[in-house]
């Protein structure tokens, strides 16, 4: 069950940065600080025998010619944060704060998340077997402490999914998208 939930909060990480990490990035101030970090890192060479802050004049070129390089930055952005799976406490966090969301939003024990994540990565990984044991045995797992394990994980999930949705409702330009619809409503009923 824990693999299972630990799976469900990736996926659904995931397609938060598909489907609205580009709406946050340009409604949320710390969302977009975080994106222009990531510009910054882009940009600059990435190899060791470029000078010192250097730009990556490859990178530069193929966002010029594109209609919208912003749109193109954020779906590096989007490829970069999709491509590892987030099954531990610093991924999530580097996500979350690509949303603007911080650590404590996401969740308030970050040990015991970290833990959650340890034990989730020993099944996961090593199959729980105690390779301390001759006849390597698993570790043994109590019921309850599984069930609070996966609850975590939902819970970080929910507070992940809310924090995302709240920024995506309450900012400034929600009110200016709605205005627009009923505008565009009013103009059809005229038709």
């Amino acid at each position: 069950m824990l693999l299972f939930a630990s799976a469900g909060l990736d996926s659904m990480v995931k397609q938060l940065i598909r489907d609205t990490l580009p709406i946050i990035i340009r409604r949320d101030a710390g969302a977009h600080k975080e994106f222009e970090k990531f510009v910054l890192k882009e940009l600059h060479v990435k190899s060791i025998e470029s000078s010192l802050g250097a730009l990556n004049l490859k990178t530069l070129a193929s966002l010029i010619i594109e209609d919208s390089p912003k749109d193109a930055l954020i779906q590096k952005l989007i490829k970069a944060l999709t491509s590892d799976s987030l099954q531990s406490v610093d991924q999530l966090l580097r996500v979350a704060a690509h949303f603007g969301i911080t650590a404590s939003d996401l969740y308030k024990d970050l040990n015991q998340l970290r833990k959650v994540f340890d034990v989730r990565n020993r099944i996961s990984h090593e199959m729980d077997i105690d390779f301390s044991q001759s006849n390597r045995n698993r570790f043994p797992r109590r019921k309850n402490d599984m069930i609070s394990y996966t609850n975590c994980l939902l819970h970080v999930a929910d507070n992940f999914f809310y924090a995302a949705d709240k920024k995506l409702t309450c900012s400034p330009l929600h009110h200016s998208v709605s205005q627009i619809q009923r505008n565009n409503s009013l103009r059809i009923a005229r038709k």
